[in-house]
């Protein structure tokens, strides 16, 4: 018996310290794990669960704010990869309308990247072409056919 009091208390032990480094998930499953083996009322069980949730909270508003910095920035990638983060945080958060945002503003700017494309691959103007198709093929999705396109003038190119 003592064995396993002092083996449940070298995990609650653990389980604060991921608390107080912010490890917040961590913490709360180390918590939620020690919560069905211990009677209600085990130390201050109850208060650090909810501590590590409040911190999984406010850890989601934080990759929400990171995310729609982003976006005003035009990192795109960085920018769903934060979304995603703040919902799987989260689940409150709702991304749907921010990721369905962001690929419509990824499509219109990979268009215009490809027309400005075209018109330096007509002139002759083939750096500002190349950085102009690899900025469409980074854009637009495959089935787009300016990605083809951009694909198959970068193979002209020997990019």
């Amino acid at each position: 018996y003592q064995k396993r009091k002092l083996a449940m208390r070298r995990r609650y032990d653990e389980a604060v310290a991921m608390l107080q480094k912010q490890e917040h998930q961590q913490a709360a499953r180390a918590f939620e794990e020690i919560a069905q083996e211990v009677p209600t009322g085990y130390l201050e069980l109850a208060q650090r669960r909810a501590d590590a949730r409040a911190g999984i909270k406010q850890q989601g508003a934080e990759a929400l704010n990171l995310a729609q910095s982003a976006e005003k920035a035009g990192d795109f990638a960085a920018a769903i990869d934060a979304y995603q983060r703040a919902h799987a945080l989260d689940p409150a958060i709702r991304v749907d309308g921010p990721l369905q945002r962001i690929e419509e503003q990824k499509i219109g700017r990979g268009r215009k990247r490809c027309d400005e494309g075209k018109v330096a691959f007509s002139y002759g103007e083939n750096g500002a072409a190349i950085a102009a198709f690899h900025d469409v093929i980074e854009l637009l999705p495959p089935s787009d056919p300016c990605h083809t396109l951009a694909r198959d003038r970068l193979k002209q190119l020997g990019k």
